[in-house]
């Protein structure tokens, strides 16, 4: 569900208002998913209470959204949760790297989506991820697909933690 009112509600409003709704609406799926643009750090924890929650959704950096989640703090609520955390991160592959090694734990799963302004930098980008996920785990680690040469955008890994 797209929430991009949320950042604008206390934690106790979110809650009174908002995840009633979010829930009955998700009850034929298999869980509800979180996504708000800005930062909803403030929300975290009630959002990780949200029944059946599968997923959130959130932009680090400055150039993916100007008011960006910090990945500590992100990483820290969702860590060991079994929610999975999509990580939408725009920048050259250095950058790219940065935010993931201050966002990834062995205990989360994680999505990395990653906007590059060449295929090469999309592939390095690629690469260090790869790395990072090695350095990581050598278990539960599943790239969901490389980037054609000819492509810019969209890289994705899960860590799968053991439920």
């Amino acid at each position: 569900m797209s929430d991009d009112y949320a950042i604008m509600l206390s934690p106790s409003l979110y809650k009174e208002i908002a995840i009633p709704s979010m829930c009955t609406m998700a009850e034929s799926l298999s869980g509800p998913a979180f996504h708000s643009c800005g930062n909803w750090e403030h929300l975290s924890p009630t959002v990780r209470a949200i029944p059946d929650l599968k997923m959130v959704d959130c932009a680090f950096g400055g150039h993916t959204d100007p008011a960006p989640n910090t990945p500590e703090d992100i990483s820290e609520v969702f860590n060991n949760t079994g929610i999975i955390v999509n990580a939408r991160i725009v920048g050259d592959a250095d950058v790219v790297s940065r935010y993931v090694k201050r966002l990834w734990n062995a205990d989360m799963r994680l999505i990395i989506v990653t906007y590059c302004q060449t295929p090469e930098q999309q592939q390095h980008a690629y690469r260090q991820i790869q790395r990072l996920s090695q350095q990581q785990t050598s278990r539960n680690v599943i790239p969901i697909h490389e980037i054609p040469s000819q492509s810019v955008g969209n890289t994705s890994v899960i860590n799968k933690t053991e439920n």
